[in-house]
């Protein structure tokens, strides 16, 4: 959660050699970072949340 807008990361991310399984990148970031930035087509720089205990909160505030 410490990255800065200049580290957000392209999405759509990336898949692998497989179109059904999800990008590698997303199951690191659902381990190591949950709560990150990324980069939309528009520029813009949400936040993305991967992990439903995490969204739950963020949504009440």
């Amino acid at each position: 959660m410490s990255e800065s807008l200049s580290d957000a990361l392209d999405y759509p991310m990336a898949r692998g050699r497989c179109p059904f399984d999800p990008p590698p990148e997303l199951t690191r970031r659902l381990h190591d970072e949950p709560v990150s930035r990324v980069k939309i087509w528009d520029g813009s720089e949400p936040w993305l949340l991967t992990r439903y205990d995490d969204r739950v909160p963020a949504k009440s505030v």
